[in-house]
């Protein structure tokens, strides 16, 4: 008597879930068990295929889907060589949940120039061949994709009139589902913006990027740069149900100061997630301020200061209230001098979250811990002293992971500090220390050995900025301790 399918008998939504818990090898795997798994899960597969990680190969499957019109079309550009016409097993482009441009169009230049050493520096020639294979690709997404919810618009790869009216039929139709909307900038897709104000109502997430930073579960940056723009985005805003996270550059004009405010305040009863960075204008933060304590479900913010000079009317910003839902908080200021312009505000938005935040980002340690009562278990700081490390350390008790990020001063080793870490203490990262020319280490070999055979449970990893000679690395052996002398780069929150 044969074994009895157990599985099948599950709901499609139940066996669904199971599946999406698996990792693409898994996947790969169970696809070939039977005709109903590889049905169920190549739409999982499929749902978001581009990218670092994915199969190289996707490109070749989604060109499967070409219509024969769009096959000659390539071929008289001299893109392909004559072939056979392959028919794809399955719909595949009708899987597509996230589309990011960027990932589209690196993953069609390594398909079509495999030999290229930088699919980011082709020829002229090359570059126009990309071009026309990459429009008919995002053609072929905006035709027949059902469930697109997650699109990334790059104003370098699209950024064309003429191509956004020639697809405007079908994207108008696959935007009704949107929830996330990422974009390089507003600049040069009036059309675009105009047909999401026209056709969206769904987007929760919106992005506006230069560079991206990951921040509490987010992706943040962006840019806006005039009144018109941030007049077509209040308009965008407004017909949306529910914003949960938004994130720009300030680089505007005192004049567009209270309208950007405005359309802020307008989501402030659903916003989860708010990053403004490049701010260059004291009234922004002075109009804002107010307005931060009406935010009550915000749980991540990220504010960034770049000016050489700013000043602000601390009578404005230093009123008390609370941001009792906030865990996560960045706070950056460019260059390092305008920190003691903005402590204060720093130290009361801090305050205000001190009930409930969780992870903390500083551009600059240098606050006043003692005035604050945190139970932070994430701590990122960049320029601090050893003297104020050793009293936040006093002040942070449940800690579980510090990363010193920035360049320390005052201080020629670092041999007291580690006596004063909590014991919650698990993960730690500092850079080395660079002094006229010379990276010179925080400190001496024996005091680190001594204080790990001291406490051989306390750490996972440990993260040290080069501070021994390759000679003296390989005395650094615990177990169960991940411990790496290399300098690491920004970890984000």
């Amino acid at each position: 008597m044969g074994s009895k399918n157990y599985f099948s008998l599950l709901p499609p939504e139940t066996s669904g879930q199971i599946f999406e818990d698996l990792d693409t090898g898994s996947m790969f795997n169970c696809l070939l068990v039977e005709r109903q798994w590889c049905c169920e899960i190549v739409p999982l597969l499929w749902s978001s295929p581009l990218g670092v990680g994915k199969p190289n190969n996707a490109i070749g499957t989604f060109a499967q889907c070409f219509s024969p019109e769009e096959w000659n079309c390539l071929r008289e550009k001299k893109i392909f060589k004559p072939r056979t016409l392959q028919v794809a097993t399955f719909d595949y482009p009708s899987y597509l949940r996230v589309l990011n441009e960027e990932s589209l169009w690196l993953d069609a230049a390594m398909w079509m120039f495999p030999k290229a050493k930088d699919p980011t520096r082709l020829t002229k020639l090359q570059n126009q061949k990309q071009t026309a294979l990459f429009q008919v690709l995002l053609k072929l997404f905006f035709r027949q994709s059902k469930v697109l919810s997650k699109i990334s618009i790059e104003q370098s790869f699209v950024g064309e009139t003429s191509f956004w009216m020639e697809v405007r039929a079908p994207v108008k139709e696959i935007f009704k589902n949107l929830t996330h909307f990422e974009s390089s900038t507003f600049q040069g897709f009036p059309y675009l913006i105009g047909i999401l104000s026209e056709t969206c109502r769904n987007i929760q997430h919106l992005y506006f990027k230069n560079a991206d930073f990951r921040f509490g579960g987010y992706y943040v940056c962006g840019t806006i740069p005039d009144f018109k723009q941030i007049r077509e985005l209040h308009q965008l805003i407004k017909l949306q149900k529910q914003i949960l996270s938004f994130s720009i550059v300030e680089n505007i004009e005192n004049g567009n100061v209270d309208l950007l405010n405005n359309t802020i305040s307008t989501i402030k009863g659903t916003l989860r997630s708010l990053s403004i960075r490049d701010i260059r204008l004291p009234t922004l933060i002075e109009r804002l301020y107010p307005n931060l304590a009406s935010f009550s479900n915000l749980r991540c913010l990220d504010l960034e200061v770049i000016a050489s000079t700013l000043e602000l009317n601390l009578n404005l910003i230093t009123a008390e209230f609370s941001l009792e839902n906030l865990e996560c908080l960045r706070l950056c200021s460019l260059p390092a001098a305008v920190f003691e312009l903005v402590s204060s505000f720093f130290t009361s938005v801090i305050r205000a979250a001190q009930k409930s935040l969780k992870f903390l980002s500083l551009s600059n340690g240098n606050i006043s811990w003692e005035e604050l009562s945190l139970d932070l278990t994430f701590l990122e700081i960049g320029d601090t002293n050893e003297t104020k490390l050793l009293t936040l350390l006093k002040c942070l008790p449940k800690l579980e992971r510090l990363y010193i990020l920035g360049y320390v001063s005052r201080g020629s080793q670092f041999d007291t500090l580690w006596p004063s870490f909590p014991s919650s203490l698990r993960v730690f990262q500092i850079k080395h220390r660079y002094t006229l020319g010379i990276y010179k280490p925080f400190f001496t070999l024996k005091i680190l050995q001594n204080f790990l055979t001291n406490s051989p449970n306390q750490f996972e990893r440990l993260y040290l900025g080069n501070p021994f000679a390759a000679t003296e690395r390989t005395l650094l052996q615990w177990d169960n301790i991940e411990l790496s002398c290399h300098q690491y780069g920004m970890h984000g929150i």
